[in-house]
């Protein structure tokens, strides 16, 4: 069996959605930074998703993704009413690991 070619420990964000009974797997989403439209590249070791922030950062009733991890650009997924979304995405001066 052939092994893929995935940089060792780069990382990932999955989001799994909830409601009144709990979470579930229906609709998740993962991302990483070689998702279409993610910013940026699979680095060894650099643990994309080592910090994760749910905030409505645009103020448009969405709660949106911020992602950063070891040592690179932090990465901004914007959300809509359908989740998240890697069309818009950036990356922002700001860390997901800012205090509260």
């Amino acid at each position: 069996m052939a092994r893929s070619r995935q940089a060792r420990d780069a990382g990932g964000v999955h989001v799994l959605r909830g409601g009144k009974k709990g979470l579930t797997g229906a609709a998740s989403q993962w991302f990483t930074r070689t998702s279409a439209g993610v910013p940026g590249s699979a680095g060894q070791y650099s643990m994309f998703g080592l910090y994760v922030r749910l905030r409505d950062l645009d103020r448009d009733g969405d709660a949106d993704l911020l992602i950063s991890d070891s040592d690179t650009p932090s990465v901004l997924l914007p959300a809509g009413p359908t989740g998240i979304t890697t069309g818009a995405a950036t990356e922002p001066e700001l860390r997901a690991d800012f205090p509260q």
